[in-house]
């Protein structure tokens, strides 16, 4: 009697086993189908585009050679881009036309855990979702020179509290934005050249005691006016022709 009383609970246990290792396997193929179809879409997302790539960046400067031996063209034998955790700064190379730098591209380059270093100059940001910059915990460096920024999307990056180094030349961002930038604790080095800022931008510089260098060459702002800026932060360079 105990036998057969046993008998069942074993039939199912063991079919309880079974269903388990048959959704595990399931399970595998699925993340497998989407680790796949992530990789189609990256492909599709890159196709054309350089993108100059690399890990262990040091410096502030933006210059051609920090880039150039970690230049790749992503194709059909694209290598996995997404997720890479070495990857460390991303620079859309020179030899890429801007117009193929789109959100679909910048979805996949939030998808670097380690990013801290980021270089769109010259991309149309209009269409861009700049807000997702906010998912990348690590970036501190990032660079919009000549593009169409505008205070709104500055504003959009709120949240980047790790952020030390903007460049801004050549957007259009007017004094709204620099009361943005002036929230972010830990920003030590400020491009803002060659944008419609005037006296009143510069004020609300002043509370950013730890900035360090301010770049505002061809602006609105009068001479007094940044050297009213200089004696609030005499720690801080504050350079303009």
């Amino acid at each position: 009697m105990r036998g057969t009383a046993t008998m069942p609970r074993f039939r199912l246990q063991t079919l309880l086993g079974l269903m388990l290792l048959l959704g595990g396997l399931i399970g595998g193929v699925g993340m497998r189908w989407r680790a796949a179809a992530n990789l189609r879409e990256n492909v599709a997302s890159l196709e054309g585009v350089f993108l100059c790539v690399g890990g262990g960046y040091s410096g502030d400067e933006w210059r051609r050679s920090h880039w150039a031996r970690s230049d790749f063209r992503w194709s059909s034998s694209f290598v996995p881009f997404s997720g890479n955790n070495s990857i460390e700064y991303v620079s859309v190379s020179e030899d890429t036309p801007r117009h193929l730098i789109d959100d679909q591209v910048l979805q996949v380059i939030c998808r670097l855990p380690s990013l801290q270093h980021l270089n769109l100059e010259g991309v149309s940001t209009s269409q861009l979702q700049l807000e997702r910059l906010t998912r990348l915990k690590h970036l501190e460096t990032i660079a919009l020179e000549n593009t169409d920024f505008t205070d709104q999307q500055l504003a959009s990056l709120g949240e980047s509290n790790q952020i030390k180094s903007l460049r801004l030349a050549g957007t259009d961002i007017t004094d709204r934005g620099l009361a943005v930038v002036a929230n972010f604790p830990q920003l030590i080095s400020l491009d803002i050249s060659y944008t419609a800022i005037t006296d009143e931008g510069l004020k609300q510089l002043e509370r950013c005691k730890q900035l360090k260098i301010i770049w505002a060459s061809e602006t609105n702002a009068t001479t007094p006016g940044l050297d009213q800026l200089q004696a609030a932060l005499p720690d801080c360079e504050v350079l303009a022709r």
